[in-house]
C-alpha cells in the first residue's frame, strides 16, 4: 500500500514539472512577441523620423530656390550667375543644358542645399521654362543623411517634391483687373460682379502688399480705379460693370499699359491723346517701381467672353466694324507691346472655346497664344461662370504642387 501511494506522489511531481515548463514557455513566447513588436514599432518610428528629416530638407531646398528666383531676377536667368543665397548661406550651382531663357530652350540649374549643423541635404534642379523671371519648375530631392553614411543611420531615406512656380510669385504685385463690359455678358452681369468682388476680397490689397486697380472695356475702355491698396474703392467700382456695349479688348489692354507707365488718356474719343499722369512723382505715379530687384511686378487679369469686335485705328479713333482680321491683329499687337514692358497677362475666357476667331481653332486658341503671356496663363471658364472661383484661385497661386513622394 505504501509503495502504491509513493508511486502516485512521484507521478504528481512529474505533472507539476511539465505544467511549469509549459507556463514558462508561454511566458517566454509572449515576452519575445512583445519584444519583436516593440522593436518593429521603434524601427517604423525611426523610419518616419528620418523620412520627415528628408521631407523637410526637400521642402526647405525648394523654398530656397523659389526665394532666390523672387528676390534676384538674375538667378536662374543668365549664364553668369553661379550661386544663390538663402538665410545667409551661399550655395553654388551648375548650369545645365540650354543657351539662355528663350522659347523652346529650358536652362537647367543644379545645386546642393546643405544647412550647417543639419543631418540632411537636398539636391535641387531648377528648370527655367521661358524668359519670364518666375516661370520655373523646381525639383527637390531631400535626403536624411547629409550625404554621409554613418552608423546610426543604417538606411538612407529620400523624399521628392516638384512644384511649378508661376502666377503672383511676389507678395507685393501691382495687379490690374481688366473686365469685359460687353452686352453679351448682360445676362450674367450680377453673377460676374459677385465673382469679381470675391476675387478682390481674396487678394486683400494693402499698403505694403498687393496693389489693385480696375478697368472695364466695352466699345471704349474706362479706368475705374487707379492702382492702390484701397479694397473698398475697388469693390465699389465693380458696380460700374453694366455689360451694355461692344468688346474693345485692345483699348482695355492699352489703358492698363498707360496705368503701368504713368500715362493718362486725355480724350475719351481718341486713345492716342495722352499726357503724363498729373500725380507726382512721375513717371510711375500709381504703379510702383519695378526695377531690379522686381519688388513690385505688374500683372493684368483679363476677363472676357469673346473675340474683340472693336479696335483702335492708327489715328486713335475707334473702329466698331465687328470681329475682323484687323480687330484680332490690333489687339494681339497691343498685348505684345504690353508684355514687352515686363507685364504678365493672365486671360480668363468665359465660353470662348465655342466661339470662332478667324485663323484660329477657337477664340480660346487666340487668347491662349496671342494675348496671354504664356499658354498656361489662359484659363477657360464655362459659360455658366461656375468655374470662376477656382480659376481665380489658380491665377492667384504662386506655387502649384505637381508631385510629392
Amino acid at each position: 500500500m505504501l509503495a502504491f501511494l509513493k508511486k502516485i506522489n512521484q507521478s504528481r511531481r512529474g505533472f507539476a514539472l511539465l505544467l511549469s515548463l509549459i507556463i514558462i514557455s508561454l511566458v517566454v513566447s509572449i515576452g519575445l512577441s512583445i519584444s519583436l513588436l516593440v522593436s518593429r514599432e521603434l524601427s517604423i518610428s525611426g523610419t518616419i523620423r528620418e523620412s520627415l528629416i528628408a521631407y523637410y530638407a526637400s521642402e526647405t531646398g525648394g523654398e530656397c530656390a523659389r526665394f532666390g528666383a523672387i528676390t534676384n531676377p538674375s538667378n536662374f536667368s543668365t549664364s553668369t550667375n553661379t550661386s544663390i543665397t538663402c538665410n545667409g548661406n551661399t550655395f553654388n550651382f551648375l548650369r545645365g543644358p540650354g543657351s539662355g531663357p528663350v522659347p523652346n530652350v529650358s536652362p537647367i540649374f543644379n545645386f546642393a542645399f546643405v544647412q550647417t549643423g543639419s543631418p540632411s541635404y537636398a539636391d535641387i534642379t531648377v528648370t527655367k521654362n521661358s524668359s519670364k523671371i518666375r516661370d520655373l519648375d523646381v525639383e527637390s530631392e531631400g535626403y536624411n543623411d547629409g550625404g554621409i553614411a554613418v552608423s546610426y543611420l543604417p538606411r538612407q531615406v529620400q523624399r521628392y517634391r516638384k512644384s511649378k512656380t508661376s502666377g503672383f510669385c511676389n507678395a507685393t504685385p501691382d495687379v490690374l483687373l481688366v473686365v469685359d463690359d460687353s452686352a453679351s455678358l448682360s445676362s450674367k452681369n450680377t453673377e460676374l460682379r459677385n465673382y469679381v468682388s470675391n476675387l478682390i476680397r481674396s487678394m486683400s490689397p494693402s499698403s505694403a502688399g498687393l496693389h489693385l486697380g480696375m478697368i472695364k472695356f466695352g466699345g471704349i475702355a474706362t479706368l475705374l480705379t487707379h492702382l492702390s491698396s484701397d479694397e473698398a474703392a475697388n469693390i465699389s467700382a465693380v458696380a460700374q460693370i453694366t455689360n451694355a456695349s461692344t468688346t474693345n479688348t485692345q483699348h482695355g489692354i492699352r489703358l492698363a499699359r498707360y496705368e503701368f507707365t504713368g500715362i493718362q488718356q486725355t480724350s475719351t474719343s481718341n486713345a492716342n491723346a495722352t499726357a503724363t499722369d498729373s500725380v507726382v512723382p512721375p513717371p510711375q505715379p500709381h504703379d510702383r517701381i519695378d526695377n531690379y530687384p522686381p519688388l513690385y511686378p505688374d500683372y493684368i487679369i483679363l476677363v472676357t467672353d469673346g473675340a474683340p469686335d472693336a479696335y483702335i485705328n492708327a489715328n486713335g479713333t475707334y473702329n466698331f466694324s465687328g470681329v475682323t482680321a484687323a480687330s484680332l491683329l490690333n489687339t494681339a499687337a497691343e498685348a505684345s507691346t504690353t508684355r514687352a514692358l515686363g507685364v504678365t497677362i493672365f486671360v480668363v475666357g468665359i465660353g470662348t472655346a465655342s466661339q470662332t476667331c478667324t485663323g484660329y481653332s477657337s477664340c480660346s486658341d487666340y487668347f491662349k497664344n496671342q494675348i496671354a503671356s504664356d499658354p498656361s496663363y489662359f484659363y477657360e471658364a464655362g459659360s455658366s461662370l461656375l468655374d470662376l472661383n477656382s480659376i481665380f484661385s489658380n491665377v492667384r497661386s504662386c506655387v502649384r504642387p505637381l508631385s510629392d513622394k
